[in-house]
């Protein structure tokens, strides 16, 4: 998504909306039913759900590229992530099936 013309397109606006992007990949999206939630667990240890049909829709590439557009633009961070995973995200190479994680 570009702001292409509009006043403070590279600061205040971007900002606001990578803010409210990262509010839905942290705390879900509400429905009449159930939230669909994307991470789960205790702070500081929180790991994507397991859920089959958000993989399957794409919602968790979806929710990838948000956290990474973050990143890229400055935008604000994904708090409480496991340090396993932030380990995996840092270490794209490392084999975890032979190396276990460092200690957490």
């Amino acid at each position: 998504m570009r702001f292409k013309g509009e006043e403070g397109a590279r600061s205040r606006l971007l900002q606001d909306f990578l803010l409210g992007a990262m509010k839905i990949s942290d705390e879900g999206i509400a429905n009449t039913f159930k939230p669909n939630i994307f991470f789960e667990g205790d702070k500081d240890h929180r790991l994507p759900v397991h859920d089959q049909s958000l993989r399957l829709t794409g919602a968790f590439k979806a929710i990838g590229n948000i956290i990474g557009h973050c990143a890229l633009h400055g935008g604000p961070a994904l708090h409480g992530l496991s340090p396993a995973i932030k380990y995996y995200l840092a270490n794209p190479s490392a084999d975890l099936c032979k190396n276990r994680l460092p200690m957490c």
